[in-house]
């Protein structure tokens, strides 16, 4: 048997109505290349994450958040871009939503 390419992690995202959303990934292999972009999209909202060191953050402001949820997200898809690479490193089929 051959397999080729990566199987996405399954994640679990939880958003808050009227809160900010925080999330934090580290780099157990050191810092991330500059021309590197790590994008969560829950459902049609892209959110960024801010690079610096070993460490990529997500910090969404609440009324971002809650466009997002009134929106309805059906998927979320974490993405690691570089240059020509994408790689969809993770995905959930849902939105747990508190609140």
């Amino acid at each position: 048997m051959v397999t080729l390419g990566a199987v996405p992690i399954p994640l679990t995202v939880h958003l808050s109505r009227g809160s900010d959303f925080s999330c934090v990934l580290h780099s157990n292999s050191g810092d991330w290349p500059d021309s590197a972009e790590i994008t969560l999209e829950v459902g049609t909202e892209t959110w960024t994450a801010e690079l610096a060191g070993p460490d990529a953050t997500f910090t969404v402001d609440q009324d971002d958040v809650d466009t997002a949820i009134a929106a309805g997200p059906r998927h979320v898809r974490l993405w690691y871009t570089d240059g020509e690479l994408r790689l969809l490193w993770g995905y959930a089929n849902a939105v747990t939503v508190h609140g």
